[in-house]
């Protein structure tokens, strides 16, 4: 059973950021009953009223100029109806980015999601920045190397899709905050709004 539905949404221009979403869909589905469903931007355009039905929608698309790329405006910008009727609130939101450098301006890009999410009444999801450190395991290597604590921040080293581009540490960052968005789905959508 299905009972953490997460929708990924994305705008990716090089490949670089789908490659990023697949990796937060394959984290949202190693939690058992919680499962991914990813969504082009241009795909996400057609189907907007199908997102009504996610517990959780995370937002993610490369930083242009310090911002959210034209694509995810515009995808933003479509959100108004659900806006209006309080669709989208008490879900789960989060964003993610990637670009070119370690920073980028980044932060903005993310900050521009999640003033976006909260507009919305979505509950706002953000990096787990002692990652297992309770455990006793400490951090895995890389986890966050960005130190992003508001999304995650991933970056494309290159301009072709390479296994190291975006670079290992941050894809597994991207499965661990997947992972992280379902449980805190399911803890909300069973404790909290749900």
């Amino acid at each position: 059973m299905n009972d953490v539905p997460v929708a990924i949404l994305y705008h990716s221009l090089l490949g670089h950021t789908e490659a990023v979403a697949r990796c937060l869909g394959e984290g949202v589905d190693a939690l058992a009953g919680a499962s991914a469903s990813l969504f082009p931007v241009a795909e996400a355009e057609r189907r907007i009223d199908d997102l009504d039905r996610f517990d959780a929608i995370v937002f993610g698309c490369p930083t242009h100029f310090g911002g959210v790329s034209a694509e995810m405006k515009r995808l933003m910008d479509q959100t108004i109806p659900q806006y209006k009727a309080a669709r989208w609130r008490d879900k789960i939101a989060a964003g993610f980015t990637c670009g070119g450098g370690p920073s980028g301006d980044k932060q903005t890009c993310l900050i521009q999601i999640a003033v976006f999410a909260m507009q919305q009444g979505m509950i706002w999801i953000g990096i787990d920045p002692l990652k297992d450190v309770r455990s006793g395991q400490g951090k895995p290597p890389g986890y966050n190397q960005w130190d992003s604590s508001i999304g995650l921040m991933a970056t494309a080293e290159s301009d072709d899709v390479t296994p190291a581009s975006p670079p290992e540490a941050d894809r597994e960052t991207a499965r661990l905050f997947g992972r992280r968005i379902a449980l805190a789905t399911r803890r909300w959508m069973r404790d909290g709004a749900g």
